[in-house]
């Protein structure tokens, strides 16, 4: 698989505890790398520095354990085909399996960043290592966990948190299609897309976990949370409906959870539901959703736009200016908001 770009931002700082420099050639002819690194910096840590400064030298191992931490910051640096042949031609096979022990080291001492990093350069040295991606999905599942609890909320950075869930999605939806019988990374998928409210992906990322999962206890868990999502897959489904404009089928789904406990507080069922009764000409049904849309959620420009076209329909200039006066407010709200922050 290709590494995403995604996280370079919060990796490549890491760049700068090295300190890039040429080695001697009697050192590159020992190691016999002078055609792979003859004018290439290799990079070098302030303890590798002092043992070359005092005559002990630097290790071929060391110097590859530094290499792949500077991939793993950077898929795409700009020496490292360089560094992947040193690697390969002193270590063949071996040094997979090197990198992968220290990811996991990482991991297991609470260094998850670090363990990202070495992850990612086990994913560069063989793209199609289940246990680096499953590795690296973990750690990056547990870093934006660990951001998303941070206890003020001025204080979580959400760009951070976005970055790395989008990279854990995006690694187990890979682990899932090239490693179906591995149950995990379905499990985990299933509890991402309930996170973002995408009920139908949970529900067949919790179907393929029941599949071929063997955890007696999991798989009650998840054929428990499969009847929860009953409803909300059937509203997604209809909202889905909807989207595509099939308005009557969208509105004939939804319809059946008006005033319903799964759904009665949920203002996008309301939104969606007026937005198709409109389109096919049911204007007081539309109108009376949309308001109760409003009740649930005040500020939604999109249901007062949907309320606005449906009163200058019917000629109803009083609620036409009512809510043209609402939308151009909350527009105003939201533009000084952005301006503020």
């Amino acid at each position: 698989m290709k590494i995403s770009n995604r996280l370079n931002i919060y990796f490549k700082g890491n760049l700068e505890n090295f300190v890039f420099d040429e080695m001697s050639e009697a050192a590159l002819i020992r190691m016999n790398v002078l055609d792979i690194l003859k004018d290439i910096p290799v990079p070098l840590q302030e303890e590798d520095i002092r043992n070359i400064g005092s005559g002990e030298g630097i290790t071929s191992a060391r110097l590859a354990v530094n290499m792949a931490y500077i991939i793993g910051c950077d898929p795409q640096f700009k020496f490292a085909a360089q560094y992947l042949e040193f690697m390969d031609r002193l270590f063949r096979g071996e040094m997979y399996g090197g990198i992968i022990k220290a990811a996991e080291a990482e991991a297991d001492t609470g260094q998850l960043e670090s363990a990202c990093v070495y992850f990612r350069a086990a994913l560069v040295l063989k793209e199609d290592s289940l246990k680096a991606m499953y590795g690296y999905a973990m750690a990056c599942r547990e870093l934006y966990i660990a951001a998303s609890k941070v206890g003020d909320e001025s204080e979580k950075d959400d760009e951070y948190i976005g970055r790395f869930k989008a990279e854990c999605i995006e690694i187990l939806e890979i682990i899932t299609m090239e490693y179906p019988d591995f149950a995990e990374p379905h499990y985990f998928l299933g509890y991402a897309y309930l996170n973002l409210g995408l009920y139908v992906k949970a529900d067949l990322a919790f179907r393929d976990f029941l599949g071929v999962a063997t955890d007696a206890e999991q798989k009650r868990e998840v054929r428990e949370r499969r009847e929860q999502l009953e409803a909300p897959v059937k509203i997604e489904q209809g909202i889905n409906h909807i989207v595509c404009g099939r308005f009557h089928e969208g509105a004939y789904m939804l319809e059946q959870y008006v005033g319903s406990e799964a759904a009665d507080k949920w203002w996008p069922l309301y939104y969606y539901l007026g937005f198709a009764y409109l389109r096919i000409g049911m204007q007081e049904k539309g109108i009376e959703s949309l308001k109760r849309s409003l009740k649930l959620n005040g500020s939604h420009i999109d249901s007062m736009e949907e309320l606005l076209w449906a009163y200058e329909e019917l000629g109803d200039s009083e609620n036409v200016e009512k809510y043209s006066r609402k939308i151009e407010l909350i527009k105003g709200y939201e533009a000084e908001d952005r301006k503020n922050n």
